[in-house]
């Protein structure tokens, strides 16, 4: 899914029903319950980011994040996190607390 091709109102229909905006990322959560074994993750952390130091350490940080997570996604769920860039201001704590949080409530979306 190629989110700039994509109109305003049809992203604003996928973030309603399928992701959450936050203040430092969004996160998709797709289910799809017949074709897919296990779980995917996916990261996009663009240049607005940052240089490539900061988007590295972002992919890392968010990486780390998610491996912690794994046993809570179950096996049909596609999840997509989109770095934004506030993220680059917040210390791991806390981009752990609102990425755990948040990820388990797109799960809980796209379950329903």
């Amino acid at each position: 899914m190629y989110i700039k091709m994509i109109s305003s109102k049809i992203k604003i229909f996928l973030l309603y029903f399928f992701g959450i905006s936050l203040v430092i990322a969004v996160i998709y959560a797709i289910a799809n319950p017949l074709t897919q074994k296990n779980s995917q993750t996916g990261l996009i952390v663009s240049k607005t980011v940052g240089n490539s130091v900061q988007r590295h350490k972002t992919s890392r940080q968010i990486r780390n994040v998610v491996q912690k997570m794994l046993k809570q996604i179950p096996n049909n769920i596609q999840i997509v996190i989109r770095a934004l860039p506030k993220i680059t201001e917040k210390d791991f704590s806390e981009i752990e607390n609102i990425l755990k949080l948040n990820i388990l409530k797109s799960i809980e979306k796209a379950n329903v």
